[in-house]
């Protein structure tokens, strides 16, 4: 039995070429997506990574389970988590007086075999 999401995702996948035929990459919101957006897009013959790249965004492990194997944005959540308890100790222990702030963390791009390599 195919989730809502999963349907979800191939229809979208498959509008999506409907009217954009020439789609070279699909950034997607999750891994989970990432990894039916391969699926669709090899049933309906693209060749993935020469005719369109596919990244999915996260990184749980099931990303390996796609062939070919899923390229990713690897959040670090360890970082992203300290960052966030040491803004929120900050802000329950006095400092409230501080403006509110935005504090980047950065990620990576695992080029996998859904992505061509720079040449």
């Amino acid at each position: 039995m195919k989730s809502p999401i999963t349907k979800d995702v191939r229809e979208h996948i498959k509008n999506m070429c409907e009217v954009h035929p020439d789609v070279d990459g699909v950034l997607c919101i999750d891994n989970k997506s990432g990894l039916v957006a391969v699926s669709a897009l090899n049933r309906l013959n693209y060749n993935i990574p020469k005719d369109v790249s596919i990244v999915g965004f996260s990184s749980e492990e099931f990303s390996y389970l796609s062939d070919p194997v899923l390229s990713t944005v690897t959040q670090h959540g360890e970082e992203i988590g300290a960052v966030a308890v040491d803004m929120l100790v900050d802000r329950l222990t006095g400092n409230k007086k501080k403006p509110v702030s935005t504090t980047t963390v950065d990620f990576t791009i695992d080029h996998r075999g859904t992505t061509l390599k720079k040449s």
